[in-house]
């Protein structure tokens, strides 16, 4: 995760140095302000290196991750938030367990014999309308462009490090050729410290004269900057011209240029790639070396016209094959640049500094916005509002009861499960105050380690989650309609009207991939850790069909072959070894049936009539014990290691929204801690 975030606010920060860029672009272009410009530049190199310390919500999101046929953008979610969202789904108020009223064995209803040979499980066999390969091409694309990403920070440490290591060796051969040709001339640095008296510097740098062609260059930062001068030109050149180059590099010692080829050094290797970085290093030195002349005009000892002439002296000086320039050095700048400087030198028009009136509101300006990290739009404030608590009784021990409540109605839609069931429930529950309508939360899935919730609200508006507080990242437009975290919780896998299965990653709610192979609307889905190791994924459709995908390379399994009727739910046992399936249509009650697959022998070990369709199942530990719940709450509880009947549950009063949020996620939980200890 750390990898992953560098690289986001990296890139983050890239971006944001290219708008700085432009707006440093039309700047200098209007004001033409060599020192303005100077200053502006810098900021935007600044910009790449400095961390994002402050965040600040905007309406879009940058992820490193790659994404396939995703909605519309991510918006903020403009929904309420519940203080504890997971109190409804989770408060049961007793179990009653009731041997004395069996539910149907395994003998299948009127009907369901004849399609028992439909549930004859395959794995890899080729499907009406489908070729012998079964893995999606999308998840082949996916796994490809994810393993393109995957190798992102490796290339982009490959050339750091590249760029790292040529301005390594530029500098130690430099230093090669110091140690050979270098040399000290006490008279010119006499004459250099007293240039430095003149223009009231504090100190002047080490000089050292070599013998070669070479441009006149400060080098090193701090205590160790030297001005490296070639004792050839220093010979030619008289003394007024002379003193007129020192005084230049001077010039860049008092300004301190050699920080300035440190940031450009620093960011050339961090951000190799992009030419935002090579751009601002040209317009940082052109607008470097106007300033130096004119702080050259300022303090000289000699005409304009001496300057000049000094200046196409060393020109024609380095005509003659000059050494290669070590990293982080000032000159006296690039030659095509030459006519637009000894115009300016002419005229005397360039200002050496900026005025502090148009300096300081350029540094509060810097200093406001370096700081600053965009974040997304979906990072929500903490909510004012006294929280809603929700009543959660004691669960009392499995206990036998003598009647069986009266069945309720099968919930023809997901969403009515807000409403109260009568006026006596309604009554039981606390007295809520917002201060302004809500839209309550539904089905709260939380990852194995705590750190993030998936939120379903009415009107299938979904919500990820950081525990933390510090993100919420609306889902809503992706129409999710069935959900489920991995073990390790930094993936999360959900079903889709498409037929699609898409994975995302839990840190930033960024698109990793998309499954592919479904025939119909997924409708319900499941994630398992596999003992060999790895992931499966097993997804049920609305038109029957049940198909397992490895979690990591997108490759299908094994699927199951549609029996007629709709999938309404499926769970994998703890041990990942076996699926329990349900089919039936909510609104059709006299169809709905059980089977428990066995992965490892391929067979289906289970079958069993039900008396209306499954919401949500649950294994209990031990993978022996089976609860399934209707959608009206009421449940049945097999024990495969004996024949004895299934015995019937009533979830309480809470039943019903209990069962409708387990069917959305597999980590809603359907069985209290309770019961499953």
């Amino acid at each position: 995760m750390t990898l992953s975030w560098l690289i986001t606010t990296a890139l983050t920060n890239a971006a944001l140095a290219t708008l700085l860029a432009l707006v440093a672009l039309a700047i200098s272009r209007l004001f033409r302000s060599p020192a303005l410009t100077h200053l502006l530049w810098i900021v935007v190199l600044l910009k790449l290196l400095t961390p994002p310390l402050i965040h600040v919500p905007v309406a879009w999101k940058l992820a490193i991750l790659p994404e396939y046929e995703v909605g519309p953008a991510q918006e903020r979610d403009s929904t309420d938030d519940l203080q504890s969202p997971s109190n409804n789904t989770a408060a049961v108020a007793h179990l009653n367990v009731l041997p004395s009223q069996p539910a149907p064995t395994s003998t299948f209803h009127q009907g369901a014999a004849q399609r028992t040979t439909a549930f004859a499980p395959s794995r890899n066999l080729p499907v009406a309308g489908r070729g012998t390969s079964r893995r999606p091409l999308a998840a082949t694309l996916s796994a490809s462009a994810n393993s393109a990403i995957t190798c992102l920070p490796a290339i982009w440490l490959s050339g750091a490090a590249v760029i790292l290591v040529l301005a390594a060796y530029r500098a130690w051969r430099f230093l090669r050729f110091l140690r050979i040709a270098g040399d000290i001339d006490a008279a010119l640095a006499s004459r250099l410290a007293s240039l430095a008296r003149q223009t009231k510097l504090p100190a002047a740098p080490k000089l050292i004269v070599v013998q070669g062609v070479i441009s006149p260059l400060l080098w090193g930062i701090g205590s160790s900057t030297t001005l490296i001068f070639p004792a050839r030109l220093a010979h030619d050149l008289s003394q007024p011209e002379c003193d007129a180059l020192l005084l230049h590099e001077l010039a860049h010692y008092s300004r301190g240029d050699q920080w300035v080829r440190l940031i450009e050094l620093l960011s050339q290797v961090a951000f190799w790639w992009h030419p935002i970085v090579w751009w601002a290093g040209k317009e940082i030195e052109a607008a470097e070396e106007q300033c130096c002349d004119a702080w050259v005009i300022q303090h000289r000892s000699a005409t304009r016209r001496t300057y000049a002439e000094a200046l196409l002296a060393t020109i024609d000086f380095l005509s003659d094959q000059p050494e290669l320039l070590p990293p982080a050095a000032s000159g006296l700048g690039d030659v095509p640049f030459l006519k637009l400087r000894l115009n300016q030198i002419m005229r005397g028009e360039t200002a050496a500094t900026l005025h502090l009136a148009v300096k300081l509101p350029v540094l509060v300006t810097a200093l406001i916005l370096l700081p600053l990290g965009p974040t997304s739009s979906t990072a929500s404030a903490t909510s004012s509002r006294s929280p809603i608590s929700t009543h959660k009784a004691p669960l009392s021990d499995l206990s036998p009861a003598s009647n069986l409540p009266a069945p309720r109605e099968p919930v023809a839609d997901s969403a009515a499960s807000d409403e109260p069931e009568s006026s006596s429930a309604a009554s039981r529950l606390p007295e809520m105050v917002p201060v302004r309508p809500i839209t309550l939360v539904t089905a709260t899935a939380i990852s194995p380690d705590g750190k993030y919730r998936l939120e379903r609200r009415k009107g299938e508006q979904a919500t990820l989650v950081h525990e933390n507080g510090s993100f919420r990242l609306s889902m809503t437009d992706h129409r999710i309609l069935c959900a489920s975290f991995t073990p390790d919780s930094r993936l999360f896998v959900t079903g889709h009207g498409d037929s699609q299965l898409r994975v995302w990653d839990s840190q930033t709610g960024g698109l990793v991939a998309a499954l592919k192979g479904n025939t119909a609307a997924v409708c319900s889905l499941d994630v398992t850790a596999r003992a060999a190791g790895g992931y499966s994924v097993a997804a049920g459709a609305l038109d029957g069909s049940v198909l397992v995908w490895d979690l990591a390379s997108g490759e299908e399994l094994a699927h199951l072959g549609p029996p007629g009727l709709s999938v309404s739910c499926l769970r994998w046992s703890h041990n990942g070894e076996r699926l329990a399936i349900t089919y039936g249509d909510f609104s059709d009650e006299e169809q709905a049936v059980l089977v428990v697959w066995s992965l490892r022998q391929n067979t289906v070990s289970h079958e069993a009539a039900l008396p209306r369709p499954v919401a949500a199942l649950a294994w209990l530990p031990g993978d022996e014990s089976l609860l399934a719940a209707d959608w009206a709450g009421e449940a049945l509880l097999w024990h495969f290691t004996d024949s004895a009947p299934a015995q019937r549950i009533s979830l309480g009063s809470s039943g019903k929204q209990i069962a409708e949020a387990a069917h959305w996620s597999a980590d809603c939980p359907l069985v209290p801690a309770r019961l499953a200890e």
